[in-house]
């Protein structure tokens, strides 16, 4: 902004791809002293938007720490997924697995990790559950892994 005029409108984040809402969160926890500069030195003035006032709160930058927390291993699983044209089914599996895990472990019972659990149940239900636990039974670097999870189920 450099002390011109200040725009009266902010733009939220659409609904788009894990990484790309994890980059976001990240950049503007960069920009955390700029924002709280800002907020401080304009919000008096005349038109100064609500929205941004949240950047004062100790308490947004706390949640947002957390939100991009919570979603990096769902963008690292992402890039994996794109980047290993080696991938099998029973790398889906254990993806799957650890961002459930990661979900339960670092959510708790909160209201948030309910609808996540859910999304994540619902997209593993939609697809032939036999076939991928399988494949993942039988790969021979994750056999070890299967036999462990049959027997703590």
């Amino acid at each position: 902004m450099c002390g011109n005029k200040v725009s009266s409108k902010i733009y939220t984040v659409a609904e788009t791809r894990w990484n790309t809402t994890q980059q976001c969160f990240a950049s503007q926890l960069r920009t955390r002293a700029a924002c709280k500069n800002f907020v401080q030195k304009y919000e008096n003035m005349t038109g100064f938007p609500e929205a941004c006032k949240v950047w004062a709160l100790d308490d947004f930058w706390v949640d947002l720490e957390e939100a991009e927390l919570l979603i990096r291993p769902f963008c690292d699983a992402s890039y994996l997924m794109q980047r290993n044209k080696g991938n099998t089914l029973a790398h889906v599996v254990l993806v799957f697995l650890v961002l459930y895990n990661h979900v339960q472990e670092y959510c708790g019972d909160s209201h948030q990790v309910k609808v996540m659990k859910k999304d994540l149940e619902k997209r593993w239900h939609g697809e032939d559950n036999p076939l991928f636990f399988l494949a993942f039974a039988l790969h021979p670097t994750f056999r070890k892994m299967a036999i462990d999870i049959i027997a703590n189920s």
